[in-house]
């Protein structure tokens, strides 16, 4: 119980410009455009589903952007679901590379998500991190 109060106390503050990411070829190339250092965005990089769990039991971050479809086991949205489930606010954008359909995108909204589709615009990607 102790080292529970110890964890949250020393769980960082959010600030505007966190973002954690889960490590996908197509935002590396982003990272390689730069997109980061334009937006001043300070991004955590992850490589798995449970390194971003992890992450955020001990760090709170602006954003979270995952993909929406990630493997056989588990969707972005699902992912989200869990996420919104340890109480995390941070704004999550769910990215994909073919459009979603109405059901979707309508979960998406519910758990108060962002979807955005690939290739995409640095113009659209910066709007959505400014809502």
């Amino acid at each position: 119980m102790q080292k529970e109060k110890e964890t949250k106390k020393t769980k960082s503050v959010i600030t505007n410009n966190s973002v954690l990411l889960l490590n996908t070829e197509y935002f590396c190339t982003l990272l390689n455009l730069e997109i980061f250092k334009i937006t001043n965005l300070k991004p955590t990089v992850v490589d798995s589903i449970d390194e971003i769990i992890e992450q955020l039991k001990n760090q709170e971050y602006a954003i979270i952007i995952i993909d929406f479809k990630l493997n056989s086991i588990i969707t972005g949205i699902e992912l989200a679901e869990q996420i919104r489930k340890m109480k995390i606010q941070s704004k999550i954008i769910l990215q994909s590379s073919v459009v979603l359909n109405d059901f979707q995108i309508n979960n998406i909204k519910q758990l108060d998500c962002e979807y955005i589709l690939k290739p995409i615009e640095i113009e659209t990607f910066i709007s959505i991190l400014k809502d």
